[in-house]
């Protein structure tokens, strides 16, 4: 990776990296994260930061100790934590001269395409005027928590018109990978509380070895204890893999230990690293990561495929069946019977 060509790039901060063990935020590690942000600005770099922790600040806030919860109570911790969580920003930020602004997302943002693209030049501009973006979903009103839609995995197997399910996206790790593939992000930064991927898990296996270069024959136990942050290894690297596929270099490393986001612009590198795998269109990364499936329209026999060349139409014959309802613009998938 040539350091020297890297733009912009996403940093996601998880719960495990912001808090201590008994919940309360990490005061010293955060300024050092920061100061490794603002001299990543320094040098001309534009930063993204996907952080959770809002939950976190108003569980600590009215008392609550850390640990699973009820939707509504989950809720309420986001709305008191929010502007927690945002203020401490502002005030760590402003000692390096530098701006930021919140950005609360859902599902919704990313449905229609008019919004996403809107989202789009929002974070570009703030990116040109020098301003770092604190994104996180918006848990006060995301009672779907961000529905990431996998068509290959979400579709409906029985034979009715209701809306097909779809697979919760759940943690930050996704939103993050969403986020830099959208922006043409050259760097996405995961950072946990453990170094790297390793092919078992560390904590279990004491012969567990570290994976420094992912490939797409990897394979691994991803057996991993999520603990107080929703992701866990698996969706790690689901979504530093989907970064990749957008052509974004992803790397997974510890934001527990000391200044690594220096060490990922050095010789030194930590963690686990995602070559970049191909460059998908804007449009593209929207249909296959980002959208919202609407419907399921099944086809004859050998139709799905040739619908995969160009300038290939998909007429009223062609079609069995459908599962959901939709209109011009929406997503679907193609599906023959059996699939």
């Amino acid at each position: 990776m040539n350091e020297t060509a890297i733009k912009r790039v996403v940093v996601k901060l998880g719960t495990r990296v912001l808090t201590l063990d008994d919940g309360r935020l990490a005061q010293e590690r955060l300024d050092a994260l920061i100061e490794d942000v603002a001299d990543l600005m320094r040098l001309g770099k534009e930063v993204l930061l996907v952080s959770s922790g809002s939950v976190g600040l108003g569980r600590d806030a009215i008392g609550l100790p850390p640990g699973p919860s009820d939707l509504a109570t989950r809720q309420a911790c986001a709305a008191i934590g929010q502007g927690r969580l945002m203020g401490i920003y502002e005030q760590k930020f402003a000692t390096h001269n530098l701006c930021c602004a919140q950005v609360l997302l859902t599902q919704s943002d990313f449905d229609d395409r008019q919004r996403y693209e809107n989202l789009s030049r929002t974070l570009k501009t703030l990116l040109r005027h020098r301003v770092i973006p604190i994104i996180n979903e918006n848990d006060v009103v995301a009672t779907d928590e961000l529905a990431y839609v996998n068509p290959r995995l979400a579709g409906a197997s029985s034979r009715n018109t209701a809306k097909p399910p779809r697979v919760s996206f759940g943690d930050n790790d996704q939103l993050a990978a969403i986020l830099a593939a959208n922006l043409d992000a050259d760097l996405l930064v995961l950072l946990t509380d453990v170094d790297a991927v390793y092919d078992k898990n560390p904590v279990k296996n004491a012969d567990a070895q570290r994976i420094q270069t992912w490939t797409v024959s990897t394979e691994v136990n991803a057996d991993q204890d999520p603990g107080a942050g929703r992701g866990g290894m698996r969706s790690k690297i689901r979504s530093a893999s989907h970064a990749a596929r957008a052509g974004c270099t992803a790397v997974i490393a510890s934001g527990r230990e000391e200044h690594t986001l220096q060490r990922v612009f050095s010789d030194d590198k930590p963690g686990t690293w995602f070559p970049p795998m191909g460059r998908l269109s804007p449009e593209h990364q929207w249909m296959v990561h980002t959208a919202k499936l609407s419907g399921i329209m099944y086809v004859k026999p050998g139709r799905a495929d040739m619908l995969s060349r160009p300038q290939t139409s998909l007429l009223a014959g062609d079609v069995e069946r459908v599962e959901g309802a939709f209109i011009a613009g929406q997503v679907v998938e193609i599906r023959t019977e059996g699939d």
